[in-house]
């Protein structure tokens, strides 16, 4: 879970989430750059993904957002080794 420095984010409730085996990556202070990203992928897997689709478990849910992280990379216009996408 990528995460600001809020106060909120104590230890313990960092201790909490790492035992339940959820890693924590605190953002580098004084980063406004980064909010607008995190902002942007929110958003964007919000409208594109979750909203058409009700999750049966954690695993059905995994799935899909993995799906849809697979296909946002194909489309951003990466090319491969040989120069061509």
């Amino acid at each position: 879970m990528l995460h600001d420095r809020d106060p909120l984010f104590t230890a313990e409730f960092r201790g909490v989430l790492a035992a339940a085996g959820v890693k924590c990556l605190r953002l580098p202070a004084q980063s406004p750059d980064l909010n607008s990203v995190a902002e942007r992928f929110v958003l964007s897997i919000k409208s594109e993904c979750l909203s058409k689709l009700v999750p049966i478990g954690e695993n059905h849910l995994r799935r899909a957002v993995s799906e849809y992280i697979a296909g946002a990379r194909s489309h951003r216009g990466v090319t491969s080794a040989s120069g061509r996408p």
